[in-house]
Order: C-alpha cells, then sequence, then structure tokens
C-alpha cells in the first residue's frame, strides 16, 4: 500500500475532521489521508509530518481497515491516571480545607490513598475541578452586617440610576501608596549559593482621588502621609474645580468615600454643609460592620 485515495464524499469528510476537529492527534492523521490522495508517499508524507514511516503505514492500515473510525485513539490508550475518581474528589476536599499547605495534602494523600503523587501531578487533577492557581485576597465580608450592607448598594443603584440619566455625577474617593521599591522575586538559584538584589530606599509616594464610573480620574499626588487636613485641602480644590466646567447651574454631585478616620474627623466633617452648598455631597458608607 503506498497511498489513500478518497473518494469526493470521503476527500469532504477527511478536510472538515482536520480544519475543526479539536484533537491535533485526528487533524494531523487526517492531514496525512489528504497528502497521501495528492500523490505524496507514505515516505514524503512522514518526512513532511515528521513522524516515523511505521506510524504513517499504521495510520493508514487502520483507515482501510476501520474507515475513520480508525483515526480515532482506542479506548485504554495512554497513561493511566494515577489517582481514580474517588480520589481526585478526595483530594480537592482537603484542598478546599486549606489550599496553601500542598505539601501537607501531598502527605495526606499517600497516608489516606497509598500513592504517592507530586504537585505536578496533583495540578492537573485540581485545573479539571474547576481550580486555579492565583492570589488570595484579603476580605472582611464575614464582619459584615449583610442588612446595613444590602441598603447600602440599593441606595448605590439608585445613584447609579439618576447619573444614567445625568441628573447627578457620582463620583468615589479614595486614598492609595505607591513604592518603587519592587517586590522580591522568585528565581532559580544553585543550592548553597544566594542570588542579591540591590537594595535601594524609595520614599512612598500618596495618592487621593476622584474617580468616576467612566474611568476618569482627578488625582491629587503626596509624598507624605495623607491626613485629615491633606483630605480637606483636596475636597476644596476638587470642587472648586468642578464648578468652574459647568457655564450653567452644575449637577448635584455625590462622592463615595468609606469610613476611614481622616474622613470621620471633627475638621472633615465641618466642612461637609460648605461643600453642600458647592453641590457636593459626601456619601459615606454607612456603619455596616459588626464590632
Amino acid at each position: 500500500m503506498k497511498y489513500i485515495k478518497l473518494s469526493e464524499e470521503d476527500r469532504q469528510t477527511v478536510e472538515q475532521m482536520y480544519r475543526y476537529y479539536c484533537k491535533s492527534q485526528l487533524r494531523e492523521r487526517s492531514y496525512s489521508l489528504l497528502l497521501s490522495d495528492e500523490g505524496y508517499s507514505m515516505e514524503l508524507v512522514a518526512k513532511k509530518l515528521n513522524r516515523h514511516y511505521h506510524s504513517i503505514r499504521n495510520w493508514f492500515i487502520s483507515f482501510e481497515k476501520e474507515g475513520f473510525k480508525g483515526l480515532f485513539d482506542k479506548e485504554g490508550r495512554g497513561r493511566k491516571p494515577k489517582l481514580n475518581s474517588q480520589e481526585c474528589e478526595f483530594a480537592c476536599t482537603i484542598i478546599e480545607k486549606e489550599p496553601r499547605r500542598i505539601r501537607e495534602h501531598l502527605t495526606e494523600i499517600k497516608k489516606q490513598t497509598g500513592k504517592l503523587i507530586s504537585k505536578s501531578t496533583l495540578k492537573p487533577i485540581l485545573k479539571k475541578a474547576g481550580y486555579s492557581w492565583r492570589r488570595l485576597r484579603k476580605s472582611l465580608k464575614g464582619k459584615r452586617d449583610e442588612k446595613e450592607f444590602q441598603k447600602f448598594m440599593s441606595k448605590l443603584e439608585g445613584l447609579k440610576t439618576m447619573e444614567d440619566k445625568e441628573l447627578i455625577e457620582l463620583y468615589f474617593c479614595d486614598e492609595s501608596g505607591f513604592s518603587t521599591i519592587p517586590v522580591v522575586p522568585y528565581a532559580w538559584q544553585k543550592k548553597g549559593e544566594q542570588r542579591i538584589l540591590p537594595s535601594t530606599e524609595s520614599k512612598r509616594y500618596n495618592v487621593l482621588g476622584f474617580m468616576k464610573r467612566d474611568s476618569s480620574v482627578q488625582a491629587y499626588c503626596f509624598q507624605g502621609n495623607i491626613d485629615s487636613k491633606s483630605a480637606i485641602a483636596c475636597m476644596d480644590n476638587f470642587c472648586q474645580e468642578r464648578l468652574k466646567r459647568f457655564t450653567g447651574k452644575a449637577p448635584k454631585a455625590h462622592v463615595i468615600m468609606d469610613n476611614a478616620p481622616i474622613h470621620n474627623s471633627h475638621a472633615f466633617k465641618a466642612k461637609e454643609t460648605e461643600w453642600l452648598k458647592k453641590g457636593v455631597i459626601i456619601e459615606q458608607q454607612f456603619p455596616i460592620w459588626r464590632k
């Protein structure tokens, strides 16, 4: 057997398999049939696909004996998984309880199943179960007063609706800080040797910003700490700059703030009436945290 000759109907089917089938092995085998049908010898097909001659020959024999079914892998082929479905479920269960202590979990899996597996073996098991390796987030959700939180979220949705109708402006105000000192990375290093990165000093840059839902930002930068006095100065400037943008009557601006101490100081609270006269309403988050 030197060549595979396809009927017009078979060739259309093979072309569809080559173009659209998800498994690369089947696409490769389909392509080999198309090449053979075009007049390529098995030696040339093997060279073009970077496969051994005997592999191409076996594909052709399987196709002639079983048709398209012969292109698929037989059941039971390939390396058998180390853990069965029940053991995989057990592995996911202990990972769910404490997702960071992988080495301890591998020991527990060996203790319960009698099978020693590595991290690289556990990784595809967890991925198949819908897990992914990513950074954890800190949260105070467990201390949240759900009733008060839902009340605040309902009010926030109302403010968003009013902004969509261009009745108000909605801003979110908060502070953040930045440093030019990079995070120390991981790297491959020889045992007994330690690679050193030069350490430099860097001042912390702090930012107080007013952000809208369209991601536009009005920001104020500081090299020192942001205290209540700084926050008041930023609010004063924000009110003045905002009024300059309107030729007629400016719509009310609602500014969402958290309950940080600098937003709750006596000096800051005393200015809220003045800002209200300029059309800026401070909408501090309600006390939604349980003590």
